[in-house]
């Protein structure tokens, strides 16, 4: 049988972080799920 791992954390607004040499504020809370990093999800991230 195959093990899947599946990666998430928490986010919260206004929280910022950087990904990929980029700073970003989290605009809204959410769970990050694979393909959801920051210059994917506009609409809860927000470059600068």
């Amino acid at each position: 049988m195959a093990r899947i791992r599946v990666l998430t954390s928490a986010a919260v607004a206004t929280v910022s972080v950087t990904y990929g040499g980029t700073r970003y504020t989290c605009l809204q809370g959410h769970t990050s799920l694979p393909g959801s990093e920051a210059p994917n999800v506009p609409a809860l991230w927000r470059a600068g």
